[in-house]
This record gives structure tokens, C-alpha cells and sequence, in this order.
């Protein structure tokens, strides 16, 4: 795999809307969410408030949580096209949302050479090796 390709494939929640942390379903025994719902600890800034505590709260799914980048490339294009994210309105929303959906399922199957788990779930089975890092 080029360097190009790895940094692209590489979360970087930096650039990201907190896309994983929205969209996506939390159905743990600790913490259940429905998709399209903020998680609790998602701060404004789209930071999670409990990043370096992830495991003591008992959220080890989302430090080993791997979106393959697609998080901040459909941020950043919808970004640049609109100036705005999901929280300006429910039409960026439902944009952002449903792109983040399918590019991380299209990665997914294409580097696992499975199909990404039920796409409204946060996936358990998306491990990364390189997990996600917050700034």
C-alpha cells in the first residue's frame, strides 16, 4: 500500500465531524444510542470529553474503532462544498450522514473482503491496528 493511500486510510479525527459518534448506533450493555443521536460525551468542538478515559468509562469500542478515513474525507468534502456540517441542518445531516455510511462500508469490504457490519451499528468487528487519535 502507497503512503498516500495509508495516510488517506488513516483516521484523523482532527478533520472529522465526529461522524462515528453520530451516525452510527451504540448498542453496548453500558451505553445504548440510536444512529443520528450525539453520543453523550461529545463535546461541541466535536472532541469527546472522555477521550483519555475511554476504557475506565467502560467506551474501549470507540478508541478501537477504525473508519478507514472515511470520517474526515466525507467531512471535509461536505465541508468545502457547504461551509457547514450536520449540526447547520437536517439536509447536511442526512447527506453526511448516509455518505459516511457507504464509503466506510465500501473501505471496509474492500480491505477486509467482508461486508461492513449492519452499516446503522457500531461495528465491534472494525478493529483497527492503528487506532483513533483525538488532538
Amino acid at each position: 500500500m502507497s503512503n498516500l493511500t495509508e495516510e488517506r486510510l488513516t483516521p484523523d479525527c482532527s478533520k472529522c465531524h465526529a461522524l462515528c459518534c453520530v451516525a452510527l448506533e451504540f448498542d453496548w450493555p453500558h451505553y445504548k444510542k440510536p444512529p443520528g443521536e450525539p453520543c453523550k460525551n461529545l463535546t461541541e468542538d466535536f472532541k469527546c470529553s472522555i477521550f483519555d478515559r475511554l476504557e475506565e468509562e467502560g467506551c474501549s469500542e470507540c478508541r478501537s474503532h477504525n473508519c478507514y478515513g472515511a470520517g474526515q474525507s466525507i467531512a471535509q468534502a461536505v465541508e468545502g462544498a457547504t461551509g457547514c456540517s450536520w449540526r447547520d441542518g437536517a439536509h447536511i445531516k442526512n447527506v453526511e450522514f448516509s455518505e459516511y455510511l457507504k464509503l466506510f462500508a465500501d473501505i471496509h469490504e474492500k480491505l477486509t473482503g467482508r461486508p461492513a457490519p449492519r452499516k446503522e451499528k457500531a461495528p465491534r468487528e472494525a478493529v483497527s491496528e492503528q487506532p483513533a487519535t483525538s488532538t
